[in-house]
């Protein structure tokens, strides 16, 4: 058990198992992807756009996730570029895994196969990257601070380097960061100057003090959520590991859950010693964002999906606490096989699950090709499925032209005469369709070219196609039919 490089090879092959997926499908991944598209159009110095109307790129700034995103997007395609941010996010996480697990436990080099089931979990099927790839930043600059700690004098420099990447990667990264220092140095024995560590309690009064203006920009609400969450229901149904579909999956989070607690037993009764109490670390942190799931129930929480970033957060770290302390014995390597088999068995059903998918996409690259290149597209939507909430981002990514809907982080620029007007038509109410209705009476001012409704052709539609559904019928006609999408242009 003490050779690193079959369990390094597994947990490759863990990682880099949604390249033979016949699909993968998010619900954020199209937004980061239609970033980066900006992104790159802004450094070439062009917008895409038509009829006087252009995207809006003046507050496009560089994202972590532009970094992967990019390259493969012009190499590849909006849809590898976002199986490689899935890719890249689980191989982050488990690679900060790793490195800690090493460190505080270097007999047991499987001991990072605890955190498998939480690298692909729910917030990777919602597609927060930024938050996965700082959340794995935040522990990889942990790990170094500690090791500096220890008297590793060069430490220190990769630690602040993982550190501005964490800041960069999410806005919560440092915050974290400063909690895991934070309570280290709490425990830890003596600090490098002979005393302990004092400052430590300062920066914990500062965070205290400075959580009451945070709680009021958590007590607004700019939107309504979604949906809301039930904490405690979340904990009890393993929210955090849940993919796709619940049912098929009970009984393999049941095992999964079953398997943490027995290690977790394991590492209490035989654990390994971890330097300066490491694990104590991770679990006090752990208990902190359970609590912070539990006590803080806002509705701007709800929007910012606080409840599932810190309930994930929480069984990330408690997870790896119990990794850091599990001895090398049979009975653990046994038990975290068992994990591996039932991770497998969960990533066939999530593959079973984004398969069908393959669909839609192939009807909406057709729609792209369909239509008229730099042109003004408006988009509605059809039925209430949530993983496809954002699949006007791909069409925007797509599409060579400016494309203009209810949701997906596009909009057009202002200073033309086209856009002056266009803007006047619509007043921000884009589906009330009175904008598409004063077109059909008025052909000069037909900025928009088409209209494309996105979603089965057996499913409801939402407001704005329900808005523009009699100018739809008396004044377009439908150019293009499929199954998944409809193309509407003037007759």
């Amino acid at each position: 058990m003490s050779r690193p490089w079959p369990a390094l090879v597994l947990l490759l092959v863990f990682t880099l198992a949604p390249l033979a997926f016949r699909h993968v499908r998010t619900l954020d991944g199209p937004l980061h992807v239609l970033h980066a598209d900006h992104l790159g159009h802004r450094l070439a110095g062009d917008a895409p756009g038509g009829q006087g109307l252009h995207v809006d790129l003046s507050r496009t700034l560089p994202r972590a996730t532009d970094l992967i995103a990019l390259p493969v997007l012009r190499l590849a395609g909006p849809f590898a570029a976002q199986r490689a941010l899935v890719v890249t996010a689980i191989g982050l996480v488990l690679l900060a895994a790793w490195c800690v697990a090493r460190r505080l436990n270097p007999h047991n080099p499987w001991a990072a196969f605890l955190v498998l089931p939480v690298a692909t979990g729910q917030l990777l099927v919602h597609g927060f990257f930024g938050f996965l790839l700082g959340v794995a930043c935040t522990l990889l600059a942990w790990d170094h601070w500690c090791a500096w700690r220890e008297g590793r004098p060069r430490r220190w420099i990769t630690a602040l380097g993982f550190a501005l990447a964490a800041a960069w990667c999410h806005r919560s990264a440092p915050l974290l960061l400063v909690l895991l220092v934070m309570l280290s140095e709490l425990l830890h024995r003596r600090g490098p100057d002979g005393r302990r560590g004092w400052w430590a309690l300062g920066l914990g009064v500062s965070l205290a003090c400075s959580a009451m203006p945070v709680w009021q920009a958590l007590q607004r609400v700019p939107l309504e959520p979604a949906r809301s969450v039930d904490p405690w229901a979340a904990i009890a149904g393993l929210h955090p590991l849940l993919l796709l579909d619940a049912e098929a999956e009970r009984p393999l989070l049941i095992g999964t859950a079953l398997l943490l607690l027995a290690l977790w037993a394991i590492a209490l009764r035989h654990g390994t010693a971890a330097p300066h109490r490491a694990h104590l670390v991770l679990w006090g942190m752990a208990a902190l964002m359970a609590l912070v799931a539990l006590v803080v129930r806002t509705r701007m929480s709800g929007l910012l999906y606080l409840p599932d970033r810190a309930l994930w957060l929480a069984l990330l770290l408690f997870a790896l606490g119990v990794a850091v302390r599990l001895p090398p014995r049979r009975l653990v390597f046994v038990l975290l096989i068992g994990m591996c088999l039932a991770q497998a068995a969960r990533l066939l059903l999530l593959e079973r699950r984004w398969a069908p998918y393959a669909a839609a996409q192939e009807d909406l690259v057709a729609v792209a090709r369909a239509l008229p290149p730099g042109s003004v597209v408006a988009v509605a939507h059809r039925g209430t499925d949530w993983l496809t909430h954002n699949a006007v981002a791909d069409l925007s990514t797509l599409h060579s032209g400016l494309v203009l809907a209810d949701r997906g982080n596009q909009w057009y620029a202002r200073g033309t005469p086209e856009a002056e007007r266009m803007r006047v038509l619509l007043a921000g109410r884009m589906c009330d369709g009175y904008w598409l209705r004063h077109m059909a009476r008025t052909p000069p001012e037909r900025f928009v070219d088409a209209v494309v409704v996105l979603g089965p052709d057996t499913a409801a539609t939402d407001r704005c196609a329900r808005a523009w559904g009699p100018a739809l019928r008396n004044a377009m006609e439908p150019a293009l039919r499929l199954p998944n999408a409809t193309v509407h242009e003037w007759r």
